[in-house]
């Protein structure tokens, strides 16, 4: 078989035969690598050893654990716009996951008094029941960082929705922990230059 990468795009292409036949398989490795973490990133020889079955071949519709990415979710801020967001991962996790391969772990949410934490996925059509009655307080945002971090999951990342300048602080340890944060907190932008640098 051949491998030919598109460094533009960070995706390589795959083409294997067997008996003359050929089946052309895109895979994103940047997207697998990333599920490797650091020092456990795979190969490009890896990758084709997943691809490569024992016959040599690939066929057109096989799925590989590595199909499905796992992000582990921390929502900070549950407010208004906190639980929009949480009401649409609740109505499209199953979309998310057969359409686009992310499975949505929604594993800690929590605003500036108390939190919520899981090992698993909390429960999102009563998430809003368990975090008025199984909260830990006070809320500890690099507990809630090294909880995401520790799940496994080759994509922890923070959305805060909160417009809180406190929480921005966090965002550089948070990253250099490999943690992905998302936000439509404008503080960083308006804050001190140092910090929006630093981001």
């Amino acid at each position: 078989g051949s491998l030919a990468a598109d460094g533009a795009v960070g995706r390589w292409s795959f083409k294997l035969s067997e008996e003359g036949a050929h089946d052309d398989v895109d895979y994103d490795y940047e997207a697998t690598k990333r599920r490797g973490r650091e020092n456990e990133a795979m190969s490009k020889e890896q990758l084709v050893e997943i691809l490569v079955k024992q016959n040599g071949s690939v066929r057109t519709g096989d799925r590989t654990p590595a199909d499905v990415t796992v992000a582990c979710v921390g929502l900070v801020g549950p407010g208004l716009v906190g639980k929009a967001l949480l009401e649409q991962f609740r109505q499209n996790l199953s979309t998310l996951k057969a359409e686009r391969q992310i499975d949505v772990r929604v594993c800690a949410i929590a605003n500036s008094k108390k939190m919520l934490l899981s090992d698993s996925a909390i429960d999102l059509d009563t998430w809003e029941k368990a975090f008025e009655t199984n909260a830990e307080n006070p809320s500890d945002l690099n507990k809630l960082k090294d909880h995401l971090v520790s799940c496994s999951s080759p994509v922890p990342v923070i959305i805060d929705c909160s417009a809180s300048d406190f929480v921005s602080d966090y965002y550089k340890s948070w990253m250099e922990s490999g943690v992905h944060v998302v936000t439509p907190n404008k503080k960083v932008n308006s804050g001190p230059l140092e910090r929006y640098k630093a981001v």
